[in-house]
């Protein structure tokens, strides 16, 4: 398959650790790269000072702040050249890789890893290939 090829990914709604079902695209980062449009939560762990007897600093208070951090995920996909589109489908726990109108690749969600790059995920090299095999 040529580069800059339009790859359509299909995916479905799934549960995770015991949440509802819902549609959501943090197991697809290895594949789609881009900017992730959902900010990560960066928590930072704060500390409320106060100045006690003899000008010894004690802990008062534990404070948790999040910080939204949006992140650039350079993916497999991306870094061939293809210009990704997600797309929803009503099957549960399914990723469709479509070129061409062809499904060249299809796997369950939850055992793409989750987050990242990709790299390191053996499910987003195998993707990656068939995407180049495609004709």
């Amino acid at each position: 398959m040529p580069k800059n090829a339009l790859v359509i990914v299909r995916y479905g709604p799934y549960s995770a650790v015991g949440l509802p079902v819902e549609y959501r695209t943090f197991r697809l980062e290895g594949l789609q790269g881009e900017t992730n449009t959902s900010p990560t939560c960066l928590i930072i762990h704060l500390f409320s000072w106060d100045v006690c007897f003899r000008g010894t600093r004690i802990l008062v208070c534990p404070v948790l702040c999040c910080v939204p951090v949006s992140r650039t995920v350079p993916a497999v996909l991306a870094k061939d050249g293809h210009k990704v589109t997600l797309q929803k489908i009503q099957d549960w726990n399914v990723v469709e890789l479509v070129v061409n109108e062809e499904v060249v690749f299809s796997c369950n969600i939850k055992d793409l890893e989750f987050g990242g790059d990709g790299k390191l995920d053996p499910l987003c090299e195998k993707a990656r290939i068939a995407v180049l095999n495609a004709y």
